[in-house]
Protein backbone atom coordinates (compact mmCIF):
# COMPACT_ATOMS: atom_id res chain seq x y z
CA UNK A 1 0.00 0.00 0.00
CA UNK A 2 2.62 2.70 1.29
CA UNK A 3 4.45 1.46 -2.42
CA UNK A 4 1.38 2.49 -4.11
CA UNK A 5 0.91 6.30 -2.32
CA UNK A 6 4.29 6.79 -3.20
CA UNK A 7 3.76 6.00 -7.24
CA UNK A 8 1.13 8.09 -6.85
CA UNK A 9 2.87 10.91 -5.82
CA UNK A 10 5.41 10.58 -8.29
CA UNK A 11 2.63 10.96 -10.75
CA UNK A 12 1.40 13.56 -9.68
CA UNK A 13 4.95 15.81 -9.34
CA UNK A 14 5.56 14.90 -12.80
CA UNK A 15 1.96 16.07 -14.33
CA UNK A 16 1.86 19.31 -12.32
CA UNK A 17 5.32 20.61 -13.18
CA UNK A 18 4.65 20.62 -16.92
CA UNK A 19 1.49 22.02 -16.69
CA UNK A 20 2.22 25.04 -14.14
CA UNK A 21 5.19 26.17 -16.65
CA UNK A 22 2.81 26.24 -19.80
CA UNK A 23 0.02 27.81 -17.24
CA UNK A 24 2.79 30.56 -16.16
CA UNK A 25 3.74 31.01 -20.17
CA UNK A 26 0.28 31.67 -20.96
CA UNK A 27 -0.73 33.87 -18.21
CA UNK A 28 2.62 36.16 -18.61
CA UNK A 29 0.33 39.29 -18.35
CA UNK A 30 0.80 40.55 -21.65
CA UNK A 31 -2.57 42.29 -23.62
CA UNK A 32 -1.84 41.87 -26.60
CA UNK A 33 -0.10 39.38 -29.25
CA UNK A 34 0.96 40.02 -32.61
CA UNK A 35 2.13 36.91 -35.17
CA UNK A 36 4.72 38.23 -37.32
CA UNK A 37 5.09 36.32 -41.06
CA UNK A 38 7.75 33.62 -41.35
CA UNK A 39 11.42 33.80 -42.53
CA UNK A 40 14.55 32.21 -43.60
CA UNK A 41 17.18 33.88 -41.69
CA UNK A 42 18.49 33.39 -38.21
CA UNK A 43 18.22 37.24 -37.66
CA UNK A 44 15.25 39.07 -38.55
CA UNK A 45 13.74 42.11 -37.72
CA UNK A 46 10.54 44.59 -38.40
CA UNK A 47 8.88 48.17 -37.64
CA UNK A 48 6.27 48.69 -35.05
CA UNK A 49 2.90 50.08 -35.80
CA UNK A 50 0.40 52.62 -34.40
CA UNK A 51 -1.39 49.62 -33.45
CA UNK A 52 1.28 48.51 -31.09
CA UNK A 53 1.35 51.34 -29.34
CA UNK A 54 -2.19 51.00 -28.38
CA UNK A 55 -0.92 48.36 -25.97
CA UNK A 56 2.28 49.42 -24.43
CA UNK A 57 1.95 51.25 -21.20
CA UNK A 58 5.76 51.82 -19.81
CA UNK A 59 8.06 54.38 -21.50
CA UNK A 60 10.91 53.45 -23.60
CA UNK A 61 9.54 49.92 -24.87
CA UNK A 62 10.20 48.38 -21.72
CA UNK A 63 7.10 46.22 -21.94
CA UNK A 64 7.87 44.10 -25.19
CA UNK A 65 8.71 40.45 -25.75
CA UNK A 66 9.20 38.47 -28.64
CA UNK A 67 8.78 34.82 -27.70
CA UNK A 68 8.33 31.63 -30.31
CA UNK A 69 5.93 29.29 -30.37
CA UNK A 70 7.25 27.48 -27.20
CA UNK A 71 6.63 30.80 -25.31
CA UNK A 72 10.72 31.28 -24.85
CA UNK A 73 11.09 34.83 -24.83
CA UNK A 74 14.64 35.38 -27.65
CA UNK A 75 17.07 37.84 -27.62
CA UNK A 76 15.95 41.07 -29.40
CA UNK A 77 16.86 45.03 -29.44
CA UNK A 78 15.51 48.55 -30.28
CA UNK A 79 16.93 51.02 -32.65
CA UNK A 80 16.19 54.06 -34.91
CA UNK A 81 17.31 53.87 -38.51
CA UNK A 82 20.11 57.07 -39.00
CA UNK A 83 20.34 59.32 -41.64
CA UNK A 84 22.12 57.17 -45.00
CA UNK A 85 24.38 58.62 -47.03
CA UNK A 86 24.15 57.96 -50.81
CA UNK A 87 27.72 58.90 -52.48
CA UNK A 88 27.82 58.67 -56.37
CA UNK A 89 31.10 58.99 -58.12
CA UNK A 90 32.07 60.00 -61.73
CA UNK A 91 35.04 61.28 -63.60
CA UNK A 92 35.74 64.40 -65.80
CA UNK A 93 38.72 65.93 -67.98
CA UNK A 94 40.68 68.55 -66.35
CA UNK A 95 42.14 70.98 -68.64
CA UNK A 96 46.25 71.44 -67.56
CA UNK A 97 49.26 74.06 -69.11
CA UNK A 98 52.83 73.54 -69.07
CA UNK A 99 55.05 75.73 -66.99
CA UNK A 100 58.12 77.31 -69.04
CA UNK A 101 61.29 75.41 -68.59
CA UNK A 102 62.45 78.76 -67.32
CA UNK A 103 59.42 80.17 -64.63
CA UNK A 104 60.39 82.44 -61.99
CA UNK A 105 58.72 79.26 -59.71
CA UNK A 106 62.37 77.63 -60.09
CA UNK A 107 63.76 80.21 -58.34
CA UNK A 108 64.61 81.82 -54.74
CA UNK A 109 61.98 80.74 -51.63
CA UNK A 110 60.22 78.14 -54.12
CA UNK A 111 63.81 76.59 -54.46
CA UNK A 112 64.88 76.30 -50.95
CA UNK A 113 60.90 74.94 -50.09
CA UNK A 114 61.05 72.09 -52.90
CA UNK A 115 64.70 71.20 -51.14
CA UNK A 116 62.97 71.29 -47.64
CA UNK A 117 60.40 68.93 -49.11
CA UNK A 118 62.51 66.22 -50.79
CA UNK A 119 65.09 66.26 -48.07
CA UNK A 120 68.30 67.88 -50.11
CA UNK A 121 70.22 70.38 -49.34
CA UNK A 122 71.79 73.12 -52.25
CA UNK A 123 74.87 73.50 -49.37
CA UNK A 124 76.90 76.71 -50.55
CA UNK A 125 75.97 76.69 -54.39
CA UNK A 126 73.57 79.28 -56.05
CA UNK A 127 69.43 78.09 -56.40
CA UNK A 128 70.49 77.88 -59.74
CA UNK A 129 73.89 75.88 -59.78
CA UNK A 130 71.92 73.63 -57.40
CA UNK A 131 69.11 73.01 -59.56
CA UNK A 132 71.14 72.24 -62.68
CA UNK A 133 72.99 69.67 -61.01
CA UNK A 134 70.15 67.94 -58.70
CA UNK A 135 67.25 67.89 -60.47
CA UNK A 136 65.38 68.27 -63.81
CA UNK A 137 62.10 70.70 -62.42
CA UNK A 138 59.09 70.86 -64.53
CA UNK A 139 55.53 72.19 -63.71
CA UNK A 140 52.31 72.20 -65.13
CA UNK A 141 48.94 74.13 -63.67
CA UNK A 142 45.65 72.22 -63.56
CA UNK A 143 42.27 74.33 -64.27
CA UNK A 144 39.27 72.88 -62.06
CA UNK A 145 36.12 73.30 -63.77
CA UNK A 146 32.83 74.65 -61.73
CA UNK A 147 31.23 71.47 -60.31
CA UNK A 148 28.34 71.20 -57.75
CA UNK A 149 30.03 67.89 -56.47
CA UNK A 150 33.31 67.40 -54.47
CA UNK A 151 36.44 67.01 -55.92
CA UNK A 152 38.00 63.06 -54.43
CA UNK A 153 41.17 62.70 -56.48
CA UNK A 154 43.16 63.72 -59.69
CA UNK A 155 44.85 61.03 -62.09
CA UNK A 156 47.60 61.67 -63.95
CA UNK A 157 47.95 59.54 -67.12
CA UNK A 158 51.17 59.50 -69.48
CA UNK A 159 51.68 58.73 -73.23
CA UNK A 160 51.87 54.57 -74.11
CA UNK A 161 55.38 53.26 -74.60
CA UNK A 162 57.28 55.36 -71.96
CA UNK A 163 60.06 54.28 -70.11
CA UNK A 164 59.74 52.96 -66.17
CA UNK A 165 58.70 56.48 -64.06
CA UNK A 166 59.38 56.77 -60.40
CA UNK A 167 58.60 60.33 -59.76
CA UNK A 168 58.08 62.19 -56.68
CA UNK A 169 55.63 64.83 -57.17
CA UNK A 170 54.06 67.99 -55.10
CA UNK A 171 50.52 69.09 -55.36
CA UNK A 172 49.64 73.18 -54.58
CA UNK A 173 46.29 75.13 -54.77
CA UNK A 174 45.43 78.66 -55.62
CA UNK A 175 42.45 80.21 -56.42
CA UNK A 176 44.45 83.40 -57.77
CA UNK A 177 47.50 81.99 -58.89
CA UNK A 178 49.50 84.07 -56.71
CA UNK A 179 48.90 82.57 -53.60
CA UNK A 180 49.89 78.99 -53.36
CA UNK A 181 49.19 76.46 -50.79
CA UNK A 182 50.51 72.85 -50.31
CA UNK A 183 47.94 70.35 -51.07
CA UNK A 184 49.64 67.06 -50.98
CA UNK A 185 53.03 66.72 -49.62
CA UNK A 186 55.65 64.55 -51.92
CA UNK A 187 54.14 61.34 -53.50
CA UNK A 188 55.43 58.88 -55.57
CA UNK A 189 54.06 58.38 -59.16
CA UNK A 190 54.74 54.82 -60.43
CA UNK A 191 54.07 53.64 -64.22
CA UNK A 192 56.24 50.15 -64.29
CA UNK A 193 56.10 48.03 -67.40
CA UNK A 194 55.64 44.12 -66.80
CA UNK A 195 55.23 41.00 -69.24
CA UNK A 196 51.83 41.06 -69.27
CA UNK A 197 50.15 44.27 -67.35
CA UNK A 198 51.48 47.53 -66.23
CA UNK A 199 51.55 48.71 -62.36
CA UNK A 200 50.72 52.23 -61.84
CA UNK A 201 50.19 54.36 -58.90
CA UNK A 202 48.55 57.79 -60.84
CA UNK A 203 45.83 58.79 -58.52
CA UNK A 204 46.57 61.89 -55.87
CA UNK A 205 43.87 61.73 -53.52
CA UNK A 206 43.00 65.35 -52.19
CA UNK A 207 42.22 65.82 -47.91
CA UNK A 208 41.29 69.22 -48.25
CA UNK A 209 41.66 72.62 -50.74
CA UNK A 210 38.69 70.24 -52.96
CA UNK A 211 37.29 73.25 -54.40
CA UNK A 212 40.66 75.50 -55.45
CA UNK A 213 40.46 76.98 -59.03
CA UNK A 214 43.75 75.65 -60.07
CA UNK A 215 46.65 72.78 -58.67
CA UNK A 216 49.88 72.91 -59.35
CA UNK A 217 51.58 69.91 -60.02
CA UNK A 218 55.32 70.35 -58.91
CA UNK A 219 57.74 67.14 -60.02
CA UNK A 220 60.92 67.48 -57.96
CA UNK A 221 61.99 63.66 -59.82
CA UNK A 222 65.38 63.72 -61.84
CA UNK A 223 63.53 63.49 -64.86
CA UNK A 224 64.19 65.70 -68.05
CA UNK A 225 60.63 66.98 -69.34
CA UNK A 226 58.50 64.61 -67.06
CA UNK A 227 55.12 67.11 -67.71
CA UNK A 228 55.71 66.78 -70.88
CA UNK A 229 54.46 63.01 -71.55
CA UNK A 230 51.48 63.93 -69.19
CA UNK A 231 48.51 62.39 -72.19
CA UNK A 232 45.67 62.95 -70.12
CA UNK A 233 44.28 64.17 -66.39
CA UNK A 234 41.14 63.52 -64.78
CA UNK A 235 39.02 64.57 -61.63
CA UNK A 236 37.21 62.22 -59.88
CA UNK A 237 33.87 63.97 -58.11
CA UNK A 238 31.72 62.61 -56.55
CA UNK A 239 27.90 63.47 -55.14
CA UNK A 240 26.84 63.32 -51.54
CA UNK A 241 23.66 63.35 -50.60
CA UNK A 242 22.45 62.55 -47.18
CA UNK A 243 18.70 61.41 -46.64
CA UNK A 244 17.21 62.12 -43.43
CA UNK A 245 14.95 58.26 -42.23
CA UNK A 246 11.49 59.16 -43.54
CA UNK A 247 8.49 59.94 -40.44
CA UNK A 248 5.28 59.19 -40.32
CA UNK A 249 2.54 61.36 -39.76
CA UNK A 250 -0.81 61.54 -38.35
CA UNK A 251 -3.53 64.32 -36.90
CA UNK A 252 -4.19 64.43 -32.96
CA UNK A 253 -7.06 63.30 -31.89
CA UNK A 254 -8.23 66.13 -29.85
CA UNK A 255 -6.84 69.49 -29.71
CA UNK A 256 -8.73 71.47 -26.88
CA UNK A 257 -8.43 75.11 -25.24
CA UNK A 258 -8.02 75.49 -21.36
CA UNK A 259 -9.24 77.83 -18.68
CA UNK A 260 -6.07 80.04 -18.99
CA UNK A 261 -6.23 82.18 -22.07
CA UNK A 262 -4.06 80.98 -25.17
CA UNK A 263 -3.44 77.56 -23.56
CA UNK A 264 -4.62 74.44 -25.53
CA UNK A 265 -4.17 70.73 -24.94
CA UNK A 266 -2.92 67.96 -27.18
CA UNK A 267 -4.50 64.65 -26.45
CA UNK A 268 -2.82 61.22 -28.25
CA UNK A 269 -4.61 58.22 -27.27
CA UNK A 270 -0.98 56.32 -27.23
CA UNK A 271 2.44 56.91 -26.70
CA UNK A 272 3.74 57.60 -30.11
CA UNK A 273 7.87 58.45 -29.69
CA UNK A 274 7.11 62.30 -31.12
CA UNK A 275 9.94 63.72 -33.19
CA UNK A 276 8.57 66.24 -35.36
CA UNK A 277 5.71 69.24 -34.88
CA UNK A 278 4.04 70.44 -38.17
CA UNK A 279 1.74 73.90 -38.27
CA UNK A 280 -0.63 74.23 -41.28
CA UNK A 281 -1.47 78.06 -40.38
CA UNK A 282 -4.64 79.71 -40.47
CA UNK A 283 -5.74 81.65 -43.62
CA UNK A 284 -5.21 85.56 -41.09
CA UNK A 285 -2.31 84.53 -39.48
CA UNK A 286 1.10 85.12 -40.10
CA UNK A 287 3.26 83.86 -37.85
CA UNK A 288 2.96 81.57 -34.41
CA UNK A 289 4.96 82.04 -31.08
CA UNK A 290 4.88 80.25 -27.68
CA UNK A 291 6.53 77.27 -26.16
CA UNK A 292 5.36 73.00 -26.09
CA UNK A 293 4.90 71.65 -22.49
CA UNK A 294 4.45 68.03 -22.17
CA UNK A 295 2.84 66.12 -19.52
CA UNK A 296 5.22 63.32 -17.90
CA UNK A 297 3.53 59.53 -18.35
CA UNK A 298 2.81 57.64 -15.23
CA UNK A 299 1.63 54.00 -15.73
CA UNK A 300 -1.95 53.19 -14.19
CA UNK A 301 -1.28 50.00 -12.38
CA UNK A 302 2.55 51.87 -11.23
CA UNK A 303 0.00 55.03 -10.27
CA UNK A 304 -2.35 53.17 -8.28
CA UNK A 305 -0.08 51.51 -6.02
CA UNK A 306 1.67 54.82 -5.59
CA UNK A 307 -2.33 56.13 -4.25
CA UNK A 308 -2.68 53.22 -2.16
CA UNK A 309 0.87 53.98 -0.35
CA UNK A 310 -0.28 57.48 0.00
CA UNK A 311 -3.45 56.49 1.01
CA UNK A 312 -1.90 54.59 3.86
CA UNK A 313 0.67 57.87 4.37
CA UNK A 314 -2.55 59.61 5.33
CA UNK A 315 -3.96 57.35 7.64
CA UNK A 316 -0.61 57.56 9.69
CA UNK A 317 -0.21 61.11 8.94
CA UNK A 318 -3.93 61.72 10.63
CA UNK A 319 -3.33 58.78 13.75
CA UNK A 320 -0.14 61.10 14.62
CA UNK A 321 -1.84 64.52 14.07
CA UNK A 322 -4.61 62.60 16.46
CA UNK A 323 -1.45 62.53 19.04
CA UNK A 324 -0.28 65.90 18.89
CA UNK A 325 2.34 65.67 16.46
CA UNK A 326 2.22 68.33 13.54
CA UNK A 327 3.46 68.18 10.46
CA UNK A 328 3.25 69.70 6.79
CA UNK A 329 -0.28 69.31 4.78
CA UNK A 330 0.52 66.68 1.74
CA UNK A 331 0.37 67.10 -1.98
CA UNK A 332 -2.68 66.93 -3.61
CA UNK A 333 -2.52 63.32 -5.03
CA UNK A 334 -1.92 62.32 -8.63
CA UNK A 335 -1.13 66.28 -9.01
CA UNK A 336 1.25 66.41 -12.65
CA UNK A 337 3.06 68.87 -13.60
CA UNK A 338 3.55 70.14 -17.27
CA UNK A 339 7.25 70.15 -18.25
CA UNK A 340 8.19 72.31 -21.12
CA UNK A 341 10.23 70.81 -24.03
CA UNK A 342 10.86 73.34 -26.82
CA UNK A 343 9.62 76.62 -28.19
CA UNK A 344 8.28 77.38 -31.26
CA UNK A 345 8.36 79.97 -33.75
CA UNK A 346 5.78 79.47 -36.97
CA UNK A 347 5.36 81.65 -40.31
CA UNK A 348 4.45 81.71 -43.45
CA UNK A 349 5.65 85.06 -45.07
CA UNK A 350 3.88 86.49 -48.32
CA UNK A 351 6.39 88.11 -51.03
CA UNK A 352 6.16 88.80 -54.30
CA UNK A 353 7.86 85.85 -55.51
CA UNK A 354 5.65 83.53 -53.94
CA UNK A 355 5.52 82.89 -49.59
CA UNK A 356 8.09 81.99 -47.14
CA UNK A 357 7.16 79.11 -44.61
CA UNK A 358 9.13 77.89 -41.21
CA UNK A 359 10.69 74.60 -41.02
CA UNK A 360 8.87 71.56 -38.52
CA UNK A 361 9.52 71.69 -34.69
CA UNK A 362 12.10 69.10 -33.82
CA UNK A 363 11.59 67.30 -30.27
CA UNK A 364 13.82 64.81 -28.99
CA UNK A 365 11.29 61.63 -29.30
CA UNK A 366 9.24 62.79 -26.69
CA UNK A 367 7.00 59.77 -25.31
CA UNK A 368 3.38 61.47 -23.66
CA UNK A 369 -0.30 61.29 -24.28
CA UNK A 370 -1.27 65.24 -23.25
CA UNK A 371 1.11 68.21 -24.70
CA UNK A 372 0.44 72.16 -23.68
CA UNK A 373 0.61 74.45 -26.15
CA UNK A 374 1.06 78.08 -25.07
CA UNK A 375 1.01 81.03 -27.61
CA UNK A 376 2.19 84.36 -26.77
CA UNK A 377 1.46 85.02 -30.13
CA UNK A 378 -1.38 85.97 -31.43
CA UNK A 379 -2.71 86.63 -28.00
CA UNK A 380 -6.28 85.94 -27.52
CA UNK A 381 -5.96 83.22 -30.03
CA UNK A 382 -9.34 82.29 -31.29
CA UNK A 383 -10.54 78.67 -32.52
CA UNK A 384 -10.34 79.76 -35.92
CA UNK A 385 -7.49 81.08 -35.89
CA UNK A 386 -5.65 77.79 -34.34
CA UNK A 387 -3.36 76.11 -36.72
CA UNK A 388 -3.92 72.44 -38.26
CA UNK A 389 -1.41 70.65 -35.98
CA UNK A 390 0.92 67.30 -37.61
CA UNK A 391 2.82 65.11 -35.47
CA UNK A 392 5.68 62.96 -37.00
CA UNK A 393 7.53 60.15 -35.75
CA UNK A 394 9.85 57.70 -36.56
CA UNK A 395 8.77 54.12 -36.31
CA UNK A 396 11.80 52.14 -34.47
CA UNK A 397 13.15 49.07 -35.68
CA UNK A 398 12.77 45.67 -33.52
CA UNK A 399 15.81 42.94 -34.36
CA UNK A 400 15.71 39.62 -33.30
CA UNK A 401 17.01 36.14 -33.01
CA UNK A 402 14.88 33.76 -34.74
CA UNK A 403 15.49 31.09 -32.11
CA UNK A 404 13.45 27.84 -31.08
CA UNK A 405 10.24 26.96 -33.42
CA UNK A 406 8.09 29.21 -35.15
CA UNK A 407 5.63 31.11 -35.78
CA UNK A 408 7.47 33.86 -33.57
CA UNK A 409 5.04 36.87 -31.98
CA UNK A 410 5.40 39.81 -30.77
CA UNK A 411 3.67 40.39 -27.15
CA UNK A 412 2.95 43.89 -25.71
CA UNK A 413 1.28 45.75 -22.82
CA UNK A 414 2.29 44.45 -19.70
CA UNK A 415 1.56 46.17 -16.24
CA UNK A 416 5.02 44.48 -14.94
CA UNK A 417 8.56 45.51 -16.84
CA UNK A 418 9.05 41.83 -18.23
CA UNK A 419 12.71 40.58 -18.00
CA UNK A 420 14.47 41.48 -21.22
CA UNK A 421 17.38 38.79 -23.03
CA UNK A 422 20.25 40.90 -23.94
CA UNK A 423 20.80 40.76 -28.07
CA UNK A 424 24.41 39.41 -28.62
CA UNK A 425 26.73 41.90 -29.39
CA UNK A 426 28.73 39.42 -31.74
CA UNK A 427 25.24 39.03 -33.55
CA UNK A 428 24.93 42.85 -33.81
CA UNK A 429 27.70 43.73 -37.14
CA UNK A 430 24.93 41.37 -38.76
CA UNK A 431 22.52 43.56 -39.37
CA UNK A 432 23.44 44.11 -43.11
CA UNK A 433 22.10 40.03 -43.51
CA UNK A 434 19.15 40.66 -41.92
CA UNK A 435 15.46 39.70 -42.81
CA UNK A 436 12.60 41.71 -43.22
CA UNK A 437 9.15 40.16 -40.94
CA UNK A 438 5.66 41.88 -41.52
CA UNK A 439 2.93 42.08 -38.13
CA UNK A 440 0.33 39.90 -40.02
CA UNK A 441 -1.63 39.24 -37.20
CA UNK A 442 -3.16 40.87 -33.90
CA UNK A 443 -4.82 39.41 -30.95
CA UNK A 444 -5.89 40.87 -27.44
CA UNK A 445 -5.32 38.82 -24.53
CA UNK A 446 -8.31 38.87 -22.85
CA UNK A 447 -11.26 36.87 -21.67
CA UNK A 448 -13.59 38.88 -23.80
CA UNK A 449 -12.25 38.83 -27.18
CA UNK A 450 -11.95 35.47 -29.28
CA UNK A 451 -8.77 33.36 -29.33
CA UNK A 452 -6.51 32.13 -32.42
CA UNK A 453 -6.59 28.80 -33.30
CA UNK A 454 -3.32 27.90 -31.64
CA UNK A 455 -4.62 29.55 -28.42
CA UNK A 456 -8.03 27.42 -28.50
CA UNK A 457 -5.89 24.54 -28.88
CA UNK A 458 -3.61 25.74 -26.15
CA UNK A 459 -6.46 26.08 -23.74
CA UNK A 460 -7.97 22.69 -24.39
CA UNK A 461 -4.94 20.95 -23.42
CA UNK A 462 -4.56 23.11 -20.13
CA UNK A 463 -8.27 22.03 -19.73
CA UNK A 464 -7.44 18.56 -20.41
CA UNK A 465 -4.17 18.84 -17.81
CA UNK A 466 -6.76 20.36 -15.25
CA UNK A 467 -9.30 17.28 -15.57
CA UNK A 468 -5.78 15.28 -15.10
CA UNK A 469 -4.68 16.70 -12.12
CA UNK A 470 -7.76 16.49 -10.32
CA UNK A 471 -8.12 12.93 -10.95
CA UNK A 472 -4.77 12.28 -9.54
CA UNK A 473 -5.78 14.79 -6.35
CA UNK A 474 -8.88 12.72 -5.80
CA UNK A 475 -7.18 9.02 -6.86
CA UNK A 476 -4.79 10.58 -3.70
CA UNK A 477 -7.43 11.30 -1.47
CA UNK A 478 -8.85 8.22 -2.07
CA UNK A 479 -5.65 6.25 -1.82
CA UNK A 480 -4.79 7.79 1.53
CA UNK A 481 -8.72 7.28 2.91
CA UNK A 482 -7.84 3.67 2.26
CA UNK A 483 -4.69 3.89 4.35
CA UNK A 484 -6.50 5.50 6.94
CA UNK A 485 -9.06 3.15 7.18
CA UNK A 486 -7.13 0.25 6.94
CA UNK A 487 -4.81 1.11 9.49
CA UNK A 488 -8.13 1.99 12.07
CA UNK A 489 -9.44 -1.34 11.55
CA UNK A 490 -6.20 -2.71 12.31
CA UNK A 491 -5.74 -1.07 15.60
CA UNK A 492 -9.30 -2.18 16.44
CA UNK A 493 -8.46 -6.04 15.92
CA UNK A 494 -5.48 -5.49 18.05
CA UNK A 495 -7.11 -3.99 20.92
CA UNK A 496 -9.84 -6.49 20.60
CA UNK A 497 -7.00 -9.46 21.07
Amino acid sequence: MLKLFQFALLVLAFIVSPMQSGYAAEQNGFECSFRLSQGQTSVRYFSLTPEVYRCIKHLNHRDLSIVNSNHQPVPFKLSYAGTTVDKKSHNRTMTFYQEPSASAYKTGDQIRRIAQLTGTRSGNETDTQWQNKNIYYSSIIIEQQQDSNQLQSITINIDDGYDAVNATVVLESSNDLQNWTTTLAPHHLLFLNGENKTLTNNKLKLASYRRAKYFRLAVLSNIEKFTQKISAIEGEYQKIKYKAPELSWFKPSRFSPQAEANEWVVDLPDLIPVTRMRFTLADDIVFYQGSIYMEPYINPDVEQSSRKLRDEGRKKLKNLLKKGISSSSPSKAGAKSWRYISGFNQYRIKTENGSLRSSDISLNRVQSERYLLKFSQPQNLQQNQMPLLELGWQPPVITFIAQGSGPFYLLAGNAQIPQKISFPAQISSLDKNTELVNLIETNTISNESPASSDEQAMNTQTNWGKILLWIVLLLGVAIMSFMAYQLARKMREEKGL
